[in-house]
């Protein structure tokens, strides 16, 4: 692991299994190649529901804990139990960063039944209400 990198959130849902900086290369608007770090993790779903979306925050502050920036990257990729995504984060940080803060949100895949089953008792029970007071 990155040992200047604090994992501030983590969902009991995931585990780290790597973290990385590597540099990245990239163009600039003037046609120059340039490199810059990236932070990469290896993220694994050790829950037991698939994963719609895994988003990553990487935050900066300063001496005093002041925020002072964050950069961010995501997969929208599904995710099965025990199956791994890797999320490349650009790491640019302000001169007068002290602590990085890493913090990982998921969003766990639903089909449209589950999602929405409530919903449907919810208008089917008012309907049925509505209707024996109406018949009555």
């Amino acid at each position: 692991m990155i040992k200047d990198i604090e994992i501030k959130k983590l969902p009991p849902e995931i585990k780290v299994c790597g973290m990385a900086i590597k540099p990245v290369r990239g163009v600039t608007e003037e046609g120059k190649t340039i490199y810059e770090k990236d932070v990469q993790i290896e993220l694994k779903n050790i829950g037991g529901k698939a994963l719609s979306f895994v988003d990553c925050n990487l935050s900066y502050y300063d001496a005093q804990g002041e925020f002072i920036g964050c950069d961010s990257d995501g997969s929208l990729s599904l995710v099965k139990p025990n199956e791994s995504v890797f999320v490349s984060i650009p790491m640019l940080s302000p001169s007068n960063t002290s602590k990085k803060l890493l913090e990982v949100s998921i969003q766990t895949a639903e089909g449209i039944f589950s999602k929405y089953i409530s919903w449907v008792f919810l208008a089917g029970a008012l309907v049925f209400l509505v209707y024996q007071n109406y018949s009555a």
